[in-house]
């Protein structure tokens, strides 16, 4: 592995875990919020890692001192890696929208719902010993999305229920997730 790889790898799996840790204190202000700039932080430097260590025709430091935007990364990665990663890709994408909206201007309480697409990209691997994201994970989640207990949709404008609709899911979709995947133990 590159020394730069290398060096990248090592401070996203900190970020990572400090994504984690934090997730899993119960009384921490803005939790939620600092956990996604930190979930968006590791991605970014595990895609550059990436990037680094198998295109290195590719620059990542661009003329500006700055390094290759993240939303770049995330494309590229996806054109290389293919179908396996679309999902991953589109996830990211969300998680990076929400990202924005902390960092430039704070729109709505995410609590409720929003960590479950953490989990979803980052956790759900912590926190079953069999969890794959695939054909399976795609029914289960069909057949959550069709039930307003677990997931709803928001609309740019609640009252008229028009604008860009946003998938929103319930702390409560880790009962079914619970049903069809196994828990990891948790080690002493």
């Amino acid at each position: 592995m590159k020394p730069l790889t290398e060096a990248l790898f090592e401070n996203s799996k900190s970020a990572i875990i400090s994504c984690v840790e934090l997730h899993n204190k119960p009384r921490f202000e803005y939790r939620y919020e600092i956990v996604i700039i930190l979930s968006i932080n590791a991605w970014g430097l595990l895609l550059n890692a990436y990037i680094n260590e198998n295109h290195s025709e590719v620059k990542l430091i661009c003329r500006d001192g700055l390094t290759k935007p993240f939303e770049k990364c995330v494309k590229f990665v996806s054109s290389q890696k293919g179908k396996i990663f679309r999902v991953v890709e589109e996830n990211l994408m969300k998680i990076y929208e929400y990202r924005n909206n902390i960092i430039h201007f704070y729109k709505d309480p995410i609590d409720e719902f929003l960590y479950f697409l953490l989990y979803k990209n980052i956790l759900c691997r912590n926190l079953y010993s069999d969890f794959k994201q695939n054909a399976v994970f795609n029914r289960i989640m069909k057949n959550i999305k069709v039930n307003p207990k677990y997931h709803r949709k928001r609309f740019l404008d609640p009252v008229k229920k028009t604008g860009t609709a946003k998938d929103w899911y319930s702390q409560l979709v880790f009962e079914e997730l619970n049903k069809n995947y196994t828990l990891k133990e948790k080690s002493a």
